[in-house]
């Protein structure tokens, strides 16, 4: 009758309370026993003015365990519709809510945090690490130079002139033959390890965003191989025949012709702008070209770039 209402314990002793009604059961001077202390607190014993206890009948019983049964019912009920409606409200936000550790997609603040995930991401690398490195704000929050990968890693990195100024030496440790490429206006930063990728967020100050999702990453390799195409080598190229222009001259006219003003050319290479210019009036000469224009043009019809 009170399976699953009261405890083992508890219901042997109301039963025998019960069955001997006509023994006063007078309790202890100790400490109620769990099973007694059951049946006070739900009111299925009483104390007689003798000081005696005695059982209430089983259908008194049976109500109050019911009622509180139904009370405990009514209290996880509320809990239960509480629960719920933090679901609904988790639900309603946006999705950056549901991006944490672990996820496809997981949104980073503060330079420490992404400096960390930089250095977790470029020193697992077992198979390629590309990079892109801008800056734009004159300083760089992502951390990089991270580590050099390790030395069986593809590594290749797309630079801005204004980076390379910064570095102690044209890639500032990372400096493996051909690895580095300039390009100015690079949009984002990013680093691609294996198959997670780290893109930077210049609407956010100091956020990036780390991505999972292989879709996502094969669109930012893709585009990477692209931009890689049309940057220019850091490494010195080799010199055209002789008598033909050195090897700093054609790089001057590499640089040059990708975009780069004299200024940036100048940086890249650890030289001043005048002898940019004085490298850039050498090859007019050498090219019989009369302006800028007309040595871009000369410098194709030769292959030089």
């Amino acid at each position: 009758m009170f399976a699953g209402l009261l405890s083992d314990d508890a219901r042997q002793l109301y039963e025998a309370l019960l069955a001997d009604a006509s023994t006063p059961f007078v309790p202890p001077e100790a400490p109620e026993t769990p099973a007694l202390a059951e049946l006070l607190r739900h009111a299925l014993v009483f104390q007689t003015p003798a000081g005696s206890l005695r059982a209430v009948s089983p259908a008194a019983a049976l109500r109050r365990l019911l009622l509180a049964r139904q009370r405990e019912l009514a209290d996880a009920n509320r809990e239960l519709a509480d629960r719920y409606a933090e679901l609904e409200r988790l639900e309603r936000e946006p999705p950056r809510a549901a991006w944490g550790t672990g996820t496809q997609l997981e949104l980073l603040s503060g330079s420490d945090e992404i400096a960390a995930r930089l250095h977790e991401l470029v020193t697992t690398a077992r198979h390629h690490c590309h990079h892109l490195r801008t800056n734009r704000r004159g300083e760089d929050p992502y951390g990089w130079p991270a580590p050099a990968p390790e030395a069986g890693v593809r590594f290749r990195a797309i630079r801005t002139p204004e980076t390379v100024a910064q570095s102690t030496g044209p890639a500032a440790g990372h400096d493996r033959a051909g690895s580095i490429r300039l390009l100015p206006g690079l949009p984002v930063q990013l680093t691609i390890a294996d198959r997670v990728a780290l893109v930077g967020i210049p609407s956010m100050d100091g956020g990036a965003l780390l991505v999972r999702v292989p879709a996502l990453v094969d669109a930012l390799l893709d585009w990477f191989e692209l931009l890689w195409r049309r940057a220019v080598p850091l490494d010195p190229p080799a010199s055209a025949a002789t008598g033909g222009p050195s090897s700093a001259q054609l790089q001057v006219l590499r640089l040059a012709a990708a975009g780069f003003k004299d200024e940036a050319i100048a940086r890249s290479l650890g030289r001043s702008t005048r002898w940019v210019r004085r490298q850039m009036e050498s090859l007019e000469e050498r090219l019989g070209a009369t302006n800028r224009l007309t040595l871009g043009i000369a410098a194709a019809r030769s292959g030089l770039v």
